[in-house]
C-alpha cells in the first residue's frame, strides 16, 4: 500500500489531553460570553420595550409643525391638512 506525501503531509498529530482541555476551556468561555450577550440582549429589549420613542413637535403659528422622531425631521403644513 502505497501513501503520496500529500496524505502523510495532511495527517495531523493525535490530540493530546491538555491540547483538549485547554479547547474544552476556551469553547466554555465562549459560550459563557454568548449566553451572557443573550441575556442583555433580552434585557435591552424589554426596557426598549418600556418607553415611547421620543418626540420633539414645534409649531409656527396655526399653519406649520415640526415634528422629529427616530432621528427623522417631519414637516406638515395645517392648511392642507
Amino acid at each position: 500500500m502505497l501513501l503520496s506525501s500529500a496524505t502523510i503531509a495532511g495527517a495531523q498529530a493525535p490530540l493530546t489531553l491538555p491540547e483538549a482541555q485547554r479547547r474544552a476551556v476556551e469553547r466554555l468561555r465562549q459560550w459563557v460570553a454568548q449566553d451572557f450577550a443573550v441575556t442583555a440582549s433580552r434585557e435591552m429589549a424589554v426596557a426598549a420595550a418600556q418607553f415611547p420613542d421620543p418626540v420633539a413637535t414645534l409649531g409656527i403659528g396655526d399653519t406649520m409643525e415640526f415634528r422629529l422622531s427616530g432621528g427623522w425631521l417631519a414637516l406638515s403644513d395645517r392648511r392642507t391638512e
